[in-house]
């Protein structure tokens, strides 16, 4: 199996952290003084082909950040603006017009780059698209989250600031499979970390010197060195460090890539390895993200998000999966979301991306409260195992499983918004990370930010693995799904069950109707689900050769 991937995938998602699908090379936004806010920034670039620059014209480009004031007037820059900025980097706010366009009035003033300030949230950043403008803008851009430029607006009204677009010398350094992992189920790092050396300077390099020190709780300090032969300028080289290494205690690990390239660029990462926890979020800076009106319509108004989790070698028990969602909740009182575990198939490929090559292991179920509806609170589900109908589920080892918190309109609703999901942190993962389903599943989902779903497991530190055997999902099918009168479960076994129990179920675990055949291989059995009330159900078959759930919806 699969477990790292260098792609990404995207569609036309509301957020996402400095993912750079346009420029060539690697790009930071960061500010060099005054020391109070100087540092390196999260930001959202050009989206979408055909606008702005896809690489810096030099390895950096400097200016000091202005307010750009247009005819108006105001900082918008939806129109002329007059003032002369040459040389300097102008910072505008986001709305009423494009973001080419105000980028390209701010290079017409003269400046060499342009700031877009988001103007709702606290952290929340977008992307840009492109606008009637794009292929006019020939300087750097960046769009920054809410906190951020007021932090940034404070200390131009204060003082000089001065900002860098700026080619970095080391990027995407990958170094663990998830922020937090259980003891119990340390995977080892073997031949899987690495990170991208880019040659930003102006001759080219050999013999280059890439080292990762990694900290452990102790203080203990473990160094793994590659070294890679020659890079030409402005050049990318992917660097793995070859070297098996194994978390052990509990605490939190530090890593530092760094290269002989340039002392001053290094990345720093933490994770952390606990108890009975895995996670891929931060737990601080928590925003939020959701698909566009327009994607949610046309995915007929489904959504879901879901964090990636590896098994150890001893596999798992999962009990609950915590997750928190957006600030929009007020608006789904009553409605329910649907939590799930799934399998990764065992093949994952582009061609056969689809959620349901991913088999369905366990389920929960939150009824959205009011105590759900402030923002970020974190709720615990306890699981269903889908195949045994009871608490928890076991998982098998080595193997990585999809955790998700999903939503589907129910027929007759017309709320035309998709429920807020959290996130915390903007991590890269050895393994797969948070993952978006909705007209089709992107692995790469919102562009590096990560979702606020947590699995929870059980503390022992080898439990036994009793997963069923199962039978693959191609033997049945379920249809129509979504159904409103008759569901057809249409069985194309491989080899025929002496005995085989097809159940249909809720979300709950309750038996909704059970048949039994024997000597059965081919059959299409008929569900009258015309009485049932809206929502998930399920179908199993269980025989002597394994078991499959599979999901469908009732309108």
């Amino acid at each position: 199996m699969k477990l790292y991937t260098k792609f990404m995938m995207f569609c036309a998602m509301l957020f996402a952290f400095a993912a750079q699908a346009q420029f060539t090379h690697p790009m930071l936004f960061e500010i060099n003084s005054p020391s109070g806010v100087a540092g390196s920034y999260n930001y959202g670039p050009q989206s979408g082909a055909g606008w702005g620059i896809t690489a810096l014209p030099t390895p950096t480009v400097s200016g000091e950040l202005v307010w750009g004031y247009d005819i108006t007037p105001d900082s918008l820059g939806c129109d002329t603006i007059p003032n002369d900025y040459t040389g300097k980097i102008v910072v505008l706010r986001r709305g009423v017009c494009n973001f080419s366009l105000k980028i390209y009035n701010a290079q017409l003033s003269g400046a060499v780059g342009c700031v877009i300030c988001n103007n709702q949230g606290t952290v929340d950043i977008i992307n840009m698209a492109a606008g009637t403008n794009g292929a006019q803008v020939t300087i750097p851009a960046v769009s920054l989250g809410l906190n951020d430029c007021a932090a940034i607006a404070a200390a131009i009204q204060a003082g000089t600031v001065t900002a860098s677009f700026r080619k970095p010398y080391i990027s995407e350094g990958l170094g663990f499979f998830a922020v937090e992992t259980p003891q119990a189920q340390i995977y080892p790092h073997d031949s899987l970390m690495s990170v991208d050396i880019t040659n930003a300077g102006t001759s080219n390099a050999t013999n280059i010197n890439v080292t990762l020190d990694i900290i452990e709780p102790s203080g203990n300090v473990v160094t793994l060195t590659e070294t890679l032969a020659a890079l030409n300028v402005d050049s990318t080289n992917t660097v793995t460090f070859n070297s098996r290494y194994s978390p052990s205690d509990t605490g939190t690990y530090t890593q530092v890539f760094k290269s002989s390239l340039s002392a001053a660029d290094t990345i720093v990462k933490t994770f952390n390895i606990g108890t009975n926890r895995f996670r891929v979020d931060r737990e601080s800076e928590y925003s939020w993200g959701t698909i566009t009106d327009a994607n949610y319509s046309t995915a007929g108004f489904k959504v879901s998000l879901g964090s990636s989790y590896l098994t150890g070698a001893n596999g798992a028990v999962a009990k609950s999966i915590t997750y928190a969602m957006g600030d929009n909740l007020s608006r789904f009182l009553g409605k329910q979301l649907v939590l799930e575990i799934r399998k990764y198939p065992n093949v994952l490929t582009t061609a056969t991306l689809n959620i349901d090559s991913f088999a369905i292991v366990a389920v929960g179920v939150d009824t959205i409260d009011v105590t759900d509806t402030t923002a970020y609170t974190l709720n615990t589900k306890t699981l269903l195992d889908v195949n045994t109908l009871e608490d928890s589920t076991t998982l098998d080892a080595n193997t990585q499983y999809l955790v998700l918190v999903k939503y589907v309109r129910a027929v007759g609703d017309t709320l035309s918004a998709a429920p807020r999901f959290a996130f915390s942190g903007d991590e890269s993962f050895i393994s797969y990370g948070t993952v978006v389903n909705s007209d089709q599943l992107y692995l790469g989902g919102f562009g590096g930010i990560n979702a606020v779903i947590r699995l929870n497991t059980n503390d022992v530190l080898n439990p036994v693995s009793i997963t069923p055997t199962l039978i693959t999902q191609s033997q049945f099918n379920l249809f129509p799904n979504p159904a409103k009168d008759l569901l057809n479960v249409d069985l194309n076994l491989s080899e025929t069950a002496e005995n085989a129990t097809v159940t249909m179920f809720d979300i709950n675990g309750r038996i909704i109707e059970q048949l039994n055949y024997s000597n059965v291989k081919q059959q299409n059995i008929q569900f009258n689900v015309a009485n049932l009330s809206a929502g998930f159900y399920f179908v199993r078959i269980q025989s002597e050769n394994g078991v499959q759930t599979k999901e469908f919806i009732k309108n």
